[in-house]
């Protein structure tokens, strides 16, 4: 995991903290600690005395505070690099083995599992496909999670036959729909045909018998893309996802925006504009939503009532690519549309950059290049200079970013333990 780039922005993270108002002296303390852990998450292999100085710490501070981190296991001594002179340096950095984490994402066609340690590494990764039924009981999709992490755990265990279940102690799960991480409840699952307030996550946290964090798939992948990957960091972002569902989530400085009942970036259900600039749009009907134009399903079913002779939205790229008229079309007209929620969420929201994700455009990426041709679409004064990318992860951007949050959770609740005398 790391942190901004730029140390200025982890000094003036640090000093708000400590000059905010209402801070007492166990506020300044774990202010501290979480300050030299951002160091080490971002910086492994750092001395007592050089953290004292990247911190403007005294060297005692620094070494009351390691004692207590590493009385934790959340930091262990290593051997440095040896200079010839004397004996080797030592120095500092994250225990991996502090404790690990289980990630679970859930989707309508699959579970995907992963053990991640303290440092963020994926020790093991497995996606186990379903068929769930729409409507499905709450009940009966806690015992389906269930029963596939024993066997997630069983493919494990035959592989690493020593390893140690009881350090996984926490469990971060990306959900496709709205949900409140604070109360753990579900407040809208249109894939699932559930109705507002399911209990879900709580039954699920209790099944499993670990600490549960959660949050919304595409929020999830968000975190995933700042926290894992430094060079999509900025100010202000967005994540667009086209997949089995769509969605889009936004950040600004590293802190995600949820809006009121955690409903921001829910725009499968915004309705397709007309726009006079493309003949293509003329001709959408009234009440014709994005998700109904964009999804992966909808796409294939539209490309196969095309005429378009296509089992995935492989072969459909393939097609494309190699100029065959029909799927040239198709592809042209499904193209406005992106464009027309891409001008969507940059006039709404302005990002410096917008993540592109989900399955669709990692199986079709020319769709990104086709939409970005459709200059009319967009408003340019506001969206020149924003930076529009494709996702580093080709899958599970959601599972590994469960994973983040799931760690900065637990590492927080074992800071206010032993400060607060209570969780975070």
């Amino acid at each position: 995991m790391s942190r901004m780039d730029s140390n200025d922005y982890q000094v003036n993270l640090y000093k708000s903290k400590k000059l905010g108002s209402g801070l007492d002296k166990l506020d300044i303390k774990y202010a501290n600690r979480d300050y030299v852990l951002s160091f080490l998450e971002h910086q492994p292999g750092l001395s007592r005395i050089q953290l004292a100085k990247l911190t403007g710490m005294s060297p005692t501070s620094m070494t009351r505070i390691m004692d207590e981190l590493m009385s934790l296991d959340l930091i262990q001594e290593i051997e440095g690099e040896y200079s010839g002179v004397g004996r080797r340096s030592v120095q500092l950095a994250l225990n991996p083995d502090a404790f690990h984490v289980l990630g679970l994402t859930i989707s309508e066609c699959a579970f995907s599992f992963c053990i991640a340690n303290y440092c963020g590494e994926i020790l093991f990764k497995k996606t186990y496909s379903h068929d769930l039924k729409r409507g499905i009981a709450q009940e009966e999709l806690v015992d389906c999670c269930y029963h596939t992490y024993q066997t997630f755990l069983s493919d494990y265990l035959m592989q690493t036959p020593d390893y140690p279940t009881t350090l996984i102690k926490v469990m971060g799960v990306s959900f496709p729909g709205t949900v409140s991480s604070e109360s753990k409840i579900v407040l809208s699952c249109p894939c699932f045909g559930w109705g507002k307030n399911i209990d879900f996550l709580n039954n699920l946290e209790s099944r499993f018998q670990l600490c549960l964090v959660v949050e919304n798939d595409i929020k999830a992948s968000l975190i995933n893309e700042y926290y894992r990957h430094p060079k999509h960091q900025s100010d202000t972002m967005a994540f667009l996802s086209l997949d089995y569902g769509i969605g889009v989530a936004f950040m600004q400085n590293g802190v995600l925006l949820k809006g009121i009942h955690s409903g921001a970036g829910e725009i499968a259900h915004i309705i397709i504009p007309k726009q006079s600039q493309s003949d293509e749009l003329q001709t959408v009907p009234e009440n014709c939503f994005y998700s109904s134009r964009l999804c992966y399903e909808e796409l294939l079913h539209e490309a196969i009532a095309s005429g378009l002779k296509v089992e995935n939205i492989v072969e459909l790229s393939g097609l494309y690519k190699t100029g065959d008229a029909l799927a040239v079309v198709y592809c042209e007209s499904v193209s406005h549309y992106l464009a027309s929620l891409l001008n969507v969420i940059i006039c709404l929201y302005n990002p410096e950059k917008i993540i592109l994700g989900g399955i669709t455009l990692h199986e079709f990426p020319e769709l990104i290049d086709l939409s970005l041709k459709h200059q009319d679409f967009f408003y340019q004064d506001i969206a020149d200079g924003i930076q529009i990318e494709l996702t580093y992860e080709k899958e599970d951007e959601a599972l590994f970013g469960s994973t983040v949050l799931a760690t900065k959770f637990y590492r927080n609740h074992l800071l206010h333990k032993q400060f607060y005398g209570r969780e975070s």
